[in-house]
């Protein structure tokens, strides 16, 4: 169990944690001997006694702890009494022992508070159990009874905790563990016995709880913490290890509690507080104990190696060589002596590697050795200047052997060399500056073979790819004008995933993937979320991620999402600084990474993160960087005007690894999007304009679970008194008062205007009736003259209407005249029309007798290679039986290969079948069931889709049937089905994925798979014809898709095809909707 220390130095007010308990908001409340704490994760809020304000806590030292249903805290003080907390005011009520009241308290030293699930609150005192009543504020009194064996067993009750049963369990100091039954209010003794192991491991009861997943964990002063076996009624000790800086601070355990995220917190008196996480990361570490002869030697790691029989072999950097044993957990270590020719050539090992024979070869700085298991010896193998085919340098960091058995040592200035076994000699391949085709470096770190049998070099002067057949090497190195070339030139580490990407691991240049096709490089480091750019391991888990080693901690790379997860020393890590080297994938899929501190083994899927959503609170309110006294309960906050420069406080209640949890705010209103704040925990703003605001904040977890909902709190800032409603209402009152008397003296004005102005208008009246007699008198002369005038014109008009009537006569002959001209005109294109259909209709009639003719030649032509090549096979071996030629042990053979070619015939007779039925048969159209049609070719292929291993997915959701010819789409599923089995990628398991839909008056019925693939470029226009084949390393007639197409131009319907080599192929087929 690893245990987190909370201590002086990180707040507390005193280093005895006396009581724990994690309230409904969060925070994380400790009564310790120097006053109560509030701790939210990262800071400590302290509350002590103050002489002059009756409002606060009554003393301490603080026992217990307990918040009751309503929120309320229940503090118990040692010689103070009860005290009851109200979080929104910060203040304390005070209930205390009164010797003439015998419902009072029963003793003011308080030692714990425990509220049962009817609502009553248990009291333990050191007069005995008290039982309160909240509604009435009374007590009942529960003491030892020395007659009834049943009675409690000692008065100094220390702790109270009611189980998921309904049982009550009564610690005492001195007198053991108590549980009580309430149906016959009798008590059951569990006490220490010397004589049993499994007994309580000490009388002395701090305290009791029960955590979620059912066990009672019972603390006790000097025993350490007990766990509770209800079925066996004994008990498991956890007590200090002083070797074990992880194990319980101390065996004195104060208090129990277990928060919302599954920690296990437990306090120690002088021990602080520990913090035990049930989903700590399952980082296994091995270091060197200076009192342990059988640890790790030395804490240097620089390799790893897990032999065939399970034993694991690590190299140090002084300490020699060790071999672990997994079921002792010893290490045995091998070292130098200087005596001795037959023990391990130097101490520094840097390099390890079991070879198919069994045999070991240990890579240190002075020399090769093989380690002889029977003898625990090891033969040397050095540099001999006089033989050039000895080791070409003593510092071996690197050894590899290849599928052909030979073994290769990367040097530290002697380049590689080749070492064959047979002969016991070495080949070197080493850089020479006026040859381009030689090693680059002589300084080689990494040496792999990728699954084509391809040998990489990595060295300190870029990566080097083998050609064993001209015995030549082809250099990738930096280029800083180049960002597609290597982001460094120091290579530390290659490795093939299982989609044959080669990944590199370069010093300072982060991740780099090589694409083989292009021969460039794409670069992965710190600014992509990597936490360092040294890259000195790459593993690969069964997930497809690569877990990569870095001199800050390590790394979890999805490739496909191109996300990371990093952990550091927090998370169990041996430091977060590894070595070159030191990385290794065991034979059960453990993980080994060796750095500077020991090395950390895993199980990649044991890895899980934290999945709890903090909650959070806000844990203060600064106006002018002051702090407002905002309390602990979210609440609305109103500010003026003027207090326009505030921030806000807050923390994520998750307390493992709180260092790791994130933040985001919002003031809504002002902020246009959540702002990300990394593990900042305040937001301040200034100068707001007055109104209402929404301030919002969310936090995730240490690893990067996100609390989407949040809290929210209203801010409501005031405006000045001349913006206030009253003022900008007066000020309306009075603008319009004004306009109303200047309307009014306006009025008036206009009044007496209007009078003077109708005596002017009565005086001119008068002026113009005369004046209009006049003109009276003059239109009458006028009238007369126009009645002569109007005869006159009468005469005119008729003459006009006989001129009229003659034109209208021309203008009906003209209008005779141009329709007869238009019939002619459209009887003559309608003869044109004629023409032109009948032309196009002769083209047509004939272009289709062209194909027909081109395909019944194709026809004939298949037809007769398909037929000629079983039936040549068959009278072969029919003439070999008849001539008698043929030995009994052969007869067998002989009659399987008649009956495969009989199948061959039969399957090619049944393809032109098919082609002629579409030819010459009408087909009846009737309802399909498109699932019932997958489902059918399915079966029929059962044992070769299990033999492919292949996935079919169906999704005919928007589409289950169609009217159309049901054997035609039951032989298009099948042959469509068949062809995506037979050309399957072999390396990676073949996925079909089958969907329908509808599109406009047409049907979609798409298969696509993630098979070979076929060039379009190359290929595309021959792929529905006859005897078509684009892949001959597969078996195949060519005829499966002309036949699909034949029958779906038969239904009137279409096929398109979409593919990319080596990524698969999708067939839509589009059929005719009836009705539509």
């Amino acid at each position: 169990m690893r245990f987190e220390h909370l201590s002086l130095e990180q707040g507390l007010s005193q280093s005895s944690a006396l009581s724990v308990l994690q309230d409904r908001q969060g925070f994380i409340w400790i009564g310790t001997h120097d006053g109560l704490n509030c701790y939210d994760g990262y800071r400590f809020t302290v509350y002590r006694n103050d002489a002059m304000d009756s409002t606060s806590i009554s003393g301490y030292p603080i026992y217990s702890l307990c918040e009751d249903r309503s929120g309320s805290l229940w503090v118990g003080t040692f010689g103070g009494g009860l005290n009851k907390f109200d979080p929104a005011t910060k203040s304390f009520e005070l209930f205390t022992n009164h010797p003439n009241e015998p419902n009072s308290l029963s003793n003011n030293n308080v030692r714990s508070i425990f509220q049962d699930r009817g609502g009553s609150l248990w009291i333990g005192t050191d007069g005995g159990l008290n039982k309160f009543e909240p509604n009435t504020k009374t007590f009942e009194h529960f003491t030892n009874d020395a007659k009834n064996t049943h009675s409690l067993s000692g008065n100094l009750v220390s702790s109270i905790y009611q189980d998921r049963s309904g049982s009550l369990w009564v610690g005492t100091s001195g007198r053991g563990l108590n549980k009580y039954e309430p149906t016959t209010q009798s008590f059951e003794h569990f006490t220490n016995n010397p004589e049993n192991p499994n007994s309580l491991s000490n009388n002395s009861i701090n305290s009791i709880y029960q955590d979620r997943s059912g066990s009672l964990w019972v603390g006790t002063n000097g025993g350490g913490l007990n766990k509770f076996n209800p079925m066996a009624r004994s008990f498991e000790r956890i007590t200090n290890d002083p070797k074990n800086p992880n194990s319980l601070s101390n065996n004195t355990v104060a208090s129990i509690y277990q928060d919302r995220s599954g920690s296990l917190l437990v306090g120690n008196y002088g021990g602080g507080l520990n913090k035990f996480d049930p989903t700590t990361k399952l980082f296994e570490r091995f270091t060197n104990h200076l009192n342990n002869p059988h640890s790790l030697s030395n804490n240097l790691v620089t390799s790893i190696y897990q032999c065939s029989s399970g034993e694991l072999w690590v190299g140090t950097l002084g300490g020699g060589l060790n071999k672990f044993n997994p079921t002792t957990k010893h290490f045995e270590h091998f070292t130098n002596d200087r005596n001795n020719p037959l023990s391990l050539s130097n101490n520094m090992v840097v390099s390890i590697c079991q070879v198919r024979s069994g045999e070991f070869w240990i890579g240190t700085q002075n020399g090769l050795n093989k380690f002889n298991s029977k003898m625990k010896s090891f033969e040397r193998y050095t540099n001999d200047p006089k033989n050039p085919h000895s080791l070409s340098n003593n510092n071996v960091v690197s050894i590899y052997q290849d599928r052909s058995g030979l073994l290769w040592i990367g040097t530290k200035g002697g380049g590689l060399n080749k070492f064959d076994p047979t002969m016991r000699s070495f080949e070197h391949y080493t850089n020479d500056t006026k040859n381009p085709h030689s090693l680059s470096n002589n300084f080689v770190y990494s040496i792999y073979q990728d699954r084509r049998g391809l040998l990489w070099v990595g060295t300190s002067d870029g990566l080097n790819k083998f050609d064993p057949l001209t015995k030549t090497f082809e250099r990738f190195t930096n280029k800083a004008t180049d960002p597609h070339s290597l982001s460094s030139k120091n290579i530390l580490s290659i490795y093939e995933d299982r989609s044959g990407s080669l990944w590199i691991g370069t010093y300072g240049g982060g991740l780099n993937k090589l694409d083989q096709t292009t021969q460039s490089f794409t670069s992965f480091t710190i600014k992509d979320g990597l936490p360092n750019d040294c890259v000195y391991g790459i593993l690969e888990d069964t997930h497809g991620n690569l877990w990569l080693s870095t001199n800050k901690g390590l790394c979890k790379f999805n490739p496909k999402s191109l996300t990371v997860h990093n952990y550091n020393i927090t998370d169990g890590l041996q430091s977060n600084e590894f070595n070159s080297g030191a990385y290794h994938k065991g034979q059960d899929g453990k993980f080994y990474f060796g750095g500077i501190n020991g090395f950390n083994a895993f199980f990649p899927d044991s890895i899980k993160d934290n999945p709890y959503l903090p909650p959070i609170a806000i844990t203060d309110f600064k106006i002018f960087d002051k702090s407002a006294n905002y309390g602990l309960i979210p609440h609305d906050i109103v500010l003026n005007y003027d207090q326009n420069f505030f921030s806000f406080e807050f923390s994520a209640l998750n307390f493992i690894l709180p260092e790791k949890n994130q933040y985001a705010y919002q003031m809504v209103g002002f902020d246009k999007d959540w702002i990300y704040s990394g593990t900042r925990r305040y937001a301040s703003y200034t100068n707001l304009d007055p109104g209402t605001y929404t301030f919002r904040v969310k936090d995730s977890n240490n690893d990067g679970v996100w609390n989407e909902q949040g809290i929210s709190i209203n801010v409501v800032i005031n405006p000045p008194w001349w913006l206030t409603w009253w003022f900008r209402g007066a000020l309306i009152v009075g603008l319009a008062t004004t306009v109303i008397g200047i309307y009014l003296v306006r009025t008036r004005q206009i009044r007496q205007t209007n009078r003077r102005l109708k005596a002017m208008v009565e005086e001119r009246t008068k002026e113009l009736e005369t004046k209009n007699g006049e003109l009276k008198e003059k239109n009458e002369e006028i009238a007369a003259q126009n009645e002569e005038l109007v005869q006159s014109e009468e005469e005119i008009s008729s003459q006009r209407d006989q001129l009229a009537a003659q034109n209208e006569e021309l203008h009906l002959s003209r209008e005779e005249l141009a329709s007869q001209n238009e019939k002619l005109q459209d009887a003559q294109s309608v003869i044109e029309e004629q023409n032109q259909n009948l032309e196009g209709e002769v083209a047509k009639r004939t272009l289709e007798l062209t194909v027909q003719n081109q395909q019944l030649e194709q026809f004939a032509f298949i037809a007769s290679h398909n037929l000629r090549g079983p039936v040549a096979r068959m009278l072969g071996l029919g003439k070999l039986v008849g001539a008698g030629a043929i030995a009994d042990n052969e007869k067998e053979y002989v009659m399987n290969n008649l009956l495969e070619n009989t199948k061959e015939l039969d399957t090619v007779v049944r393809d032109l079948s098919h082609i002629l039925d579409i030819r010459n048969t009408q087909q009846q159209i009737t309802t399909t069931d498109l699932a019932k049609e997958l489902a059918l070719a399915e079966h029929t292929l059962a044992a070769e889709i299990a033999e492919a291993g292949a996935v079919v997915m169906a999704d005919f959701a928007q589409l289950e049937s169609l009217e159309t010819v049901r054997p035609y789409i039951q032989s298009i599923f099948l042959n469509l089905l068949d062809n995506a089995i037979k050309y399957r990628d072999p390396e990676r398991p073949l996925v079909v994925r089958v969907k329908s839909q509808a599109e406009g008056k047409f049907a979609r019925i798409s298969f696509a798979d993630n098979g070979l693939g076929i060039n379009m470029e190359r290929d595309g226009g021959k792929l529905f014809t006859l005897y078509a084949r684009f892949h001959f390393d597969v078996k195949g007639k060519g005829m499966s898709l002309f036949l699909v197409k034949t029958q779906l131009e038969a239904m009137g319907g279409r096929i398109e095809a979409e593919s990319t080599v080596g990524k698969g192929t999708t067939f839509n087929l589009y059929l005719k909707m009836e009705g539509k």
